[in-house]
């Protein structure tokens, strides 16, 4: 075994974890967006979040009033449980 083989031993063993971090991350994004599809619970909640941050851009003054109704619109209000 020569000297550097160590190093390039830890140098790949870190890449795998990386690389396995990373498909655990978009693993987990995929299932959270399948279940927001799914679930009227978490799409009622994903609306409910998504207006929340539209009223504060608005208020903000990052967004006009046009722009605002505009994309209200495409999250409905879930009547509450």
């Amino acid at each position: 075994m020569t000297p550097g083989m160590g190093l390039w031993c830890v140098m790949e063993d870190l890449l795998l974890a990386v690389l396995v971090g990373l498909m655990a991350i978009g693993l987990s994004l995929a299932l959270w967006s399948a279940m927001v599809r799914v679930s009227p619970r978490c799409r009622a909640l994903h609306a409910q979040w998504a207006r929340a941050v539209l009223r504060r851009r608005y208020v903000a003054g990052q967004i006009g009033c046009g722009e605002f109704w505009h994309r209200m619109s495409q999250y409905p209000q879930y009547p509450q449980e």
